[in-house]
């Protein structure tokens, strides 16, 4: 079966632009749906967050705080990882 060269082409740059939609865009996962006033406070601590598309994934395994990932660079401010700090330090890197 041969596909429209026009559709190909249409088909190629609608994907492009959402790669590259995915790429700028910046997720920010907590334990529950965040309201727009938390995600204003989480804007004026990180500057980089100002005046981008955010997007809030809701991940019910956190047991506080947030993570916040966009392309390759994560932040993680979640409680999780504060606990898994705190187990190294307290049992060293053996458990």
């Amino acid at each position: 079966m041969k596909i429209d060269p026009k559709i190909k082409q249409s088909l190629r740059n609608f994907l492009k632009k959402k790669l590259e939609e995915e790429r700028e865009m910046i997720f920010v996962i907590s334990p529950y749906k965040l309201e727009k006033d938390d995600l204003k406070l989480l804007e004026e601590r990180f500057l980089f967050l100002k005046d981008r598309k955010i997007k809030n994934v809701v991940d019910p395994n956190l047991l506080g705080g947030v993570i916040i990932k966009k392309g390759t660079e994560v932040i993680d401010l979640s409680l999780n990882s504060k606990l898994q700090s705190l187990k190294k330090i307290l049992y060293g890197n053996d458990r």
